[in-house]
C-alpha cells in the first residue's frame, strides 16, 4: 500500500466514524433539537415587522445631489416607507427641480383615493399634518422629526395608543420609550398595519428604533405630549 493510498483510507475510516458516531444520537434528542430549532424560527417569524428593524435603506442612498437642497432629501424618512422600489428609484434618476416637483405631483395623484377613510381629506393631507406634528414632537438637533424614526412611525402609522417608558433593569440602566397600537389599527399610509409595540431609545444624541429589552422595569408615569 502505497503512502497515499493509506492517506485515503484513513480519511474514509476517519468519516465512517463520525457518521457512525453521529447515527447513534439518542433520538430524544435529535427530537430535542428538532424542537428547538422549530421553535428559534417561530420565535424570528413572531417579531414585528417594523419593530427595532434598520433601515432598508441608508438615508445617505436616498439624497438626489442633483437637486436643489429643498428637494434632494425629499425621500428620506416616511416618504420612502410610502413610495414603491420603482418610484424611488424614479425620484433619484432625475437631474433638475422641474422634473422633480411634477414626479411629486404625480406621486400624489396617484393616491387619491375617492372612497377615502378620512372624510374630506386625501392621503396628501394626512401626510402633511402628521410630518408637521411629528417636526414638532420628534425634532432632535439638526434631525428633523418627521425623519426620526419616532417621526416615521408617527407619520405613517399615527399616534400610538400608547406611549409608555421602561428601564433595562442591567447594570446600565437606560430609559426605553415604548408606543403600543391596537391590533385593530386601521393600516397606515403605506397600505400596511402597525405591528403591537414599538421600542426606542436614545443613541448618540438621537432616539432610534431599538429591540425588546430583555429585562424592564418600570418607571413612573411621565406626561408626554
Amino acid at each position: 500500500m502505497t503512502c497515499c493510498e493509506g492517506s485515503v483510507l484513513g480519511a474514509r475510516s476517519r468519516k465512517s466514524s463520525i457518521e457512525d458516531s453521529s447515527s447513534r444520537v439518542p433520538v430524544w434528542l435529535a427530537r430535542a433539537t428538532g424542537w428547538v430549532a422549530w421553535l428559534a424560527i417561530l420565535a424570528l417569524l413572531a417579531i414585528p415587522a417594523h419593530a427595532g428593524r434598520e433601515r432598508e435603506v441608508s438615508d445617505e442612498n436616498l439624497i438626489n445631489v442633483l437637486l436643489s437642497p429643498g428637494l434632494a432629501q425629499w425621500l428620506v424618512g416616511p416618504i420612502s416607507r410610502i413610495a414603491t422600489p420603482d418610484e424611488v428609484q424614479g425620484f433619484l434618476r432625475l437631474s433638475d427641480d422641474q422634473a422633480a416637483n411634477n414626479f411629486i405631483d404625480s406621486f400624489w395623484r396617484k393616491r387619491v383615493d375617492p372612497e377615502t377613510s378620512w372624510p374630506g381629506k386625501q392621503l396628501r393631507d394626512i401626510f402633511e399634518e402628521r410630518a408637521e406634528e411629528a417636526d414638532r414632537l420628534f425634532t432632535e438637533g439638526t434631525r428633523v422629526g418627521r425623519r426620526t424614526d419616532r417621526g416615521v412611525t408617527y407619520v405613517v402609522f399615527g399616534a400610538p395608543e400608547k406611549r409608555s417608558y421602561v428601564q433595562n433593569a442591567g447594570p446600565r440602566k437606560s430609559t426605553v420609550e415604548v408606543w403600543t397600537y391596537s391590533r385593530k389599527s386601521e393600516p397606515g399610509l403605506d397600505g400596511s398595519r402597525p405591528s403591537s409595540v414599538y421600542y426606542f431609545a436614545k443613541r448618540n444624541g438621537v432616539t432610534v428604533f431599538t429591540q425588546r429589552p430583555r429585562k424592564l422595569e418600570s418607571i413612573p408615569e411621565r406626561r408626554v405630549p
